[in-house]
């Protein structure tokens, strides 16, 4: 059973896809690819970022990957 913390904001993978006009699958693929954060909960088909997770990625997406990743 998924324990999600009530006083916390979540974003699901249609969220975030929403938010930056692309499709589900795209999301998955920067997942994958590490071109963002990981979830903080995930398993079989329930994906879940905490909002202090994925808004600094939302907000600046570039400057996110600059400091996280090796590009």
């Amino acid at each position: 059973m998924i324990n999600l913390e009530k006083n916390t904001k979540w974003y699901d993978t249609k969220s975030i896809a929403e938010i930056f006009s692309v499709s589900v699958h795209t999301i998955r693929s920067w997942q994958q690819r590490n071109r963002m954060p990981q979830p903080d909960l995930q398993e079989h088909r329930f994906t879940r970022w905490k909002a202090e997770t994925i808004e600094p990625f939302i907000n600046d997406p570039v400057g996110w990957r600059k400091q996280n990743t090796n590009d």
